[in-house]
């Protein structure tokens, strides 16, 4: 450990702090003279009562103490450095899938037994080695004692953890002991790594003959009624100029088949996209296989789940208005070609069945057309959904009325003469900021015809 004394001001000022030690201690402790007549004898002005020796020893004692105060006061900053040695680390990263066993266990031993010695060679020499496998960190175990039962391979997850959990220390190696085969996340050759990466390749270096169902990408969540893509991803080896059957089932029930044809190249990747309709509610359990074909490696990776979540998300719409009019089909005609609006029509002139929409029942969004309008038919029925902060579409004609509607929303305020219309058309107001418009989509205002 070393100390070191950093001054952030000139070191020529050390010397004003000791001669203002001086000086004090000087002030304090000089010579009386001698009074004459009066037998006393010459001493100094704060040694009274002690020998010399002593008063001589309570300035410099003086001296120093004042020094030191002076000296504290230049504000003095202490450096100390501490050096740790650590030893170098090197981490043994065993992929233990299923893949690394299937040349034979025989064989896997050995080369593990190969890495035993290497790492105590390692640990001879004072270096601290530690062993991390997927899904855990394994320190003390040998090596030969791993059990590679894996699914999934994840080089570069597992040299990413690596990286993460030794930030900052001194590991030197990564000794990376794999087929270099893996299923999951991206190629560690795209990493970037601050520790020298070793490779060790184990297993049958010879290609499977095999068909793999590499991924399967679809939706977390779907609307009911809606349709909804599975798409699956079909990766082989050795199977050029043949086909193979993707199949889609939800609980058993085959919901579809699609053909899938090989290159002529020894490796290929294809996709397949199948449509799916959301016919119930909650969570649902569908299976994309790809058929076994006579002379695959493994069948285990033809198959995977999809988990997706239905949900009945239909916004509910009431259109309320005062009278039969052409506007409500032509909205109508809009809102019913989209599956997610559940429409409510309300004619409060009509028969009785359709005059009150049910007072239970919510709404997302009410479209009130004409209403309140002069006769207060709708008003009772617009107050009861205006207490209840539901959103308000107003569409106003002849028969509306300007003062409960000006009352019944603080954001637009309509001004007009008693008994007057006018025909008028749309203009967007620039100085309103709070959306933002596609300016193409507002030149339709232009070409609307007035009303």
């Amino acid at each position: 450990m070393r100390s070191d004394v950093i001054f952030q001001s000139s070191p020529w000022w050390i010397l004003v702090c000791l001669l203002v030690g001086a000086a004090y201690a000087f002030a304090m402790y000089q010579p009386l003279p001698r009074l004459a007549g009066s037998g006393v004898r010459p001493g100094l002005a704060t040694g009274s009562g002690f020998d010399k020796r002593t008063t001589y020893g309570l300035a410099a004692l003086r001296f120093v103490v004042v020094s030191f105060l002076c000296f504290l006061l230049l504000n003095p900053l202490i450096r100390s450095l501490r050096t740790l040695t650590e030893k170098p680390k090197v981490v043994l990263a065993v992929d233990n899938s299923e893949s690394v066993a299937a040349a034979g266990r025989p064989a896997l031993n050995k080369a593990l037994a190969g890495l035993q010695t290497l790492r105590q060679q390692l640990t001879d020499k004072g270096l601290d080695v530690a062993i991390r496998t997927f899904g855990d960190s394994v320190t003390d175990a040998d090596l030969t004692q791993i059990p590679f039962t894996r699914r999934t391979t994840d080089l570069s997850g597992l040299l990413s953890g690596i990286r993460s959990d030794y930030e900052g220390r001194n590991l030197t190696d990564v000794v990376l002991v794999s087929d270099g085969i893996f299923n999951q996340g991206m190629s560690p050759t795209f990493g970037q790594y601050p520790f020298a990466v070793q490779t060790v390749g184990l297993g049958d270096t010879i290609p499977k003959k095999d068909i793999q169902l590499k991924g399967v990408v679809a939706n977390r969540i779907a609307y009911l009624g809606n349709q909804f893509p599975v798409q699956a991803e079909i990766v082989s080896n050795g199977f050029q100029g043949r086909s193979a059957t993707v199949v889609l089932r939800q609980n058993g029930k085959e919901l579809g088949r699609q053909s899938v044809n090989f290159a002529g190249k020894n490796d290929s990747f294809n996709q397949l996209t199948f449509q799916a309709t959301a016919t119930q509610k909650g969570v649902q359990h569908f299976v994309v296989e790809v058929l076994p074909q006579p002379g695959e490696f493994s069948t285990l990776n033809n198959r995977q789940d999809v988990y997706l979540d239905v949900i009945d998300g239909k916004e509910k719409v009431l259109l309320l208005a005062l009278a039969p009019h052409p506007d409500i089909k032509a909205i109508r005609n809009i809102l019913e070609r989209n599956q997610n609006y559940e429409l409510d029509i309300r004619i409060l002139t009509g028969t009785p069945a359709e005059a009150t929409p049910p007072a239970d029942k919510t709404y997302d969004l009410i479209i009130l057309h004409q209403i309140p309008d002069n006769a207060g038919i709708g008003t009772s029925v617009v107050q009861r959904y205006l207490t209840r902060n539901t959103p308000v579409l107003f569409i106003l004609g002849n028969q509306s009325a300007l003062g409960p509607f000006n009352t019944s929303n603080s954001v637009m305020q309509v001004s007009a003469q008693p008994n007057q219309s006018d025909k008028v058309t749309g203009v967007f107001n620039q100085e309103f900021k709070q959306l933002n418009f596609d300016p193409a989509k507002l030149d339709i205002l232009s070409k609307l015809p007035p009303c």
